[in-house]
């Protein structure tokens, strides 16, 4: 049943906010890709394409600590704007009953944005914060 509410919310979702996400992801990506000091700035908005695309069912692992000077300059250089957009999205989607699901969604996907290296999106129920999985103990995951 819950992977059923799933596909219906992604569907859902394709249809009002995930096509603009991954044109504009996409398009961000190719622009940042033809320089060659932008290449790892374009690959994480590759990475952030399955997310904006369908989020039900998956879950940001967050590493803030790993890249920390790249995550800095992520910020300065357009993160803060595209993490401080999806908050205020997912805050104008919280004034409806409907559009809480979409609204959290939003809240995953502005926590991405805000220190997207060293951050994965997995499967939910795929990782583990144990020191036995390549995922150390300073996980920080977004349902």
């Amino acid at each position: 049943m819950k992977k059923a509410l799933g596909i219906i919310f992604n569907v859902f979702w394709i249809l009002s906010v995930g096509i603009s996400s991954v044109i504009v992801n996409a398009t961000t990506g190719i622009a940042c890709c033809i320089t060659l000091i932008g290449i790892p700035f374009g690959l994480q908005h590759f990475k952030f394409i399955p997310l904006a695309f369908a989020p039900a069912g998956k879950v940001v692992v967050s590493r803030p600590n790993k890249h920390p000077v790249l995550n800095f300059l992520w910020i300065i250089f357009g993160g803060f704007f595209t993490s401080l957009y999806y908050y205020l999205l997912g805050l104008f989607f919280m004034l409806t009953i409907v559009g809480y699901p979409i609204a959290v969604q939003l809240f995953k996907i502005a926590s991405f944005c805000s220190a997207p290296f060293g951050a994965e999106i997995v499967v939910e129920g795929k990782y583990s914060s144990t020191k036995d999985t390549p995922y150390d103990n300073n996980v920080v995951a977004t349902r």
